[in-house]
C-alpha cells in the first residue's frame, strides 16, 4: 500500500454517496456568484479576484459562498468535457487556492468546533464541515502531488499547517470525538483529512527511505536488506 497514489485515484475515497446531494447546490452557487465562469478557467487573475471575493462573503449563517468555492476546489465540473481536463481544473484551482490556506483553516476550525460543541443548527452547520473540509483535504492532496513541482508553494503550504498547528487541532479532535462521538463531528472525513496531512507534513514511504538510508550513512550503520544484520531499534524509553 502506498500513502498516495494518484489525485483520480485517492480523491473519490473522500466522498460517500450521499455527499453527491450537495454538488448541485455547490454548481449553482458559483453560476450565481461568478459573473463570467469561462474567463475564470483561462484568466488566473481573475480566478483569485474571485476566490477573495467569495472568501471574503462567508459568513457563519450563509453556506453559499463556501459551497461554490468548494466547486471550485472539486475542478469546476460543469465546466469540463472529462475526467482528465476537470483533474486538471483541480491541479489548476487548489494552487490558486493555496494563497489563501490560512484563512481557509481559520474558517474550517471555527465550522468544526461549532460542530463539536453546539447543539443549535447542527445541520446547517455540519454541511459547512464537508464543504471546508473537502476545500481543505484537496488542497491538501495537489500539494502532495505537486511537492516537487510547484515546491515554493507547496512549502508555503506545510509552514502555513504548522504555524496554524492544523495537526494538532485535527488530534484533538478525533481524541474529543472518542468520548463524546457526534454525527455532525464528520470523523471520517476528519480522520481521511489528518492522513493526508500527515503524509504532506512527513513524506510518504520514499521519503521515509530516503531519510532511513541517510541516517544509516551519517552514523556509519552497516545494514542491508540482504543480511541478517542486527536492526536498529528503539523504545518508547528512548523516546
Amino acid at each position: 500500500l502506498k500513502g498516495f497514489y494518484s489525485l483520480e485515484n485517492d480523491l473519490p475515497d473522500w466522498f460517500c454517496g450521499s455527499n453527491f446531494s450537495y454538488f448541485p447546490y455547490a454548481k449553482d452557487q458559483f453560476d450565481e456568484r461568478v459573473q463570467d465562469p469561462i474567463n475564470f478557467i483561462h484568466n488566473e487573475q481573475y480566478a483569485l479576484h474571485v476566490i477573495n471575493e467569495l472568501l471574503n462573503g462567508v459568513t457563519r449563517q450563509d453556506a453559499s459562498n463556501l459551497s461554490a468555492l468548494a466547486y471550485i476546489s472539486i475542478g469546476t465540473f460543469g465546466l469540463v468535457e472529462n475526467i482528465e481536463m476537470q483533474l486538471e481544473n483541480i491541479r489548476r484551482n487548489n494552487i490558486l487556492l493555496c494563497s489563501q490556506m490560512m484563512k481557509l483553516i481559520e474558517i474550517f476550525k471555527n465550522i468544526a468546533i461549532r460542530c463539536r460543541d453546539d447543539d443549535d443548527d447542527l445541520k446547517s452547520q455540519t454541511t459547512l464541515l464537508f464543504y471546508s473540509s473537502t476545500i481543505i483535504f484537496f488542497i491538501v492532496n495537489v500539494c502532495i502531488e505537486k511537492r516537487n513541482a510547484e515546491c515554493e508553494k507547496v512549502s508555503q503550504v506545510i509552514d502555513i499547517l504548522d504555524e496554524s498547528k492544523f495537526l494538532q487541532f485535527l488530534t484533538r479532535y478525533i481524541e474529543h470525538w472518542r468520548w463524546n462521538s457526534r454525527l455532525s463531528m464528520r470523523i471520517r472525513n476528519i480522520i481521511s483529512l489528518l492522513f493526508k496531512v500527515l503524509l504532506l507534513e512527513f513524506g510518504d514511504r520514499a521519503e521515509y527511505q530516503s531519510a532511513k538510508s541517510f541516517l544509516h550513512k551519517f552514523h556509519d550503520i552497516k545494514y542491508s536488506k540482504n543480511t541478517n544484520a542486527k536492526k536498529c531499534t528503539i523504545s518508547p524509553l528512548n523516546y
